[in-house]
């Protein structure tokens, strides 16, 4: 469905570009991390827009948020396994470091499109 409601949202749209970002830099790590690091980070970087799109395709405010939250849980582990990828040396530093930074900024932001959509539903009850 092209041109979905979620798809207009800056913070979809940021989660969706650092899921491609995620993927690009993943197909160079070693070989021998296919069913570790490799598979997690991939997974844990696309649950993040998948999560906002489910959350506010769902009617109720209790489901939006679960799902939202969902997806700022999954930036977050995200993160991690990017530390992971960095420290152990397996991408450059300077690859990775940006792409933390952007995680982070979209966590945030998230925590405030979280507190927005709280801020909405207790202005509509």
């Amino acid at each position: 469905m092209i041109g979905a409601p979620h798809m207009k949202l800056r913070i979809w749209q940021k989660a969706h570009e650092l899921a491609v970002a995620v993927y690009q830099i993943s197909a160079s790590l070693p070989k021998e991390e296919k069913y570790g690091l490799y598979s997690q980070v991939r997974r844990s970087a696309i649950s993040v827009p998948a999560n906002i799109a489910e959350g506010l395709g769902r009617y109720s405010f209790k489901e939006r948020m679960r799902f939202v939250g969902i997806a700022r849980g999954s930036a977050q582990e995200t993160m991690e396994h990017l530390l992971l990828i960095r420290d152990l040396g397996m991408v450059r530093q300077f690859k990775i470091d940006g792409l933390i930074n952007e995680y982070n900024g979209l966590a945030i932001g998230m925590s405030a499109f979280i507190d927005d959509l709280a801020r909405k539903a207790k202005t509509v009850t």
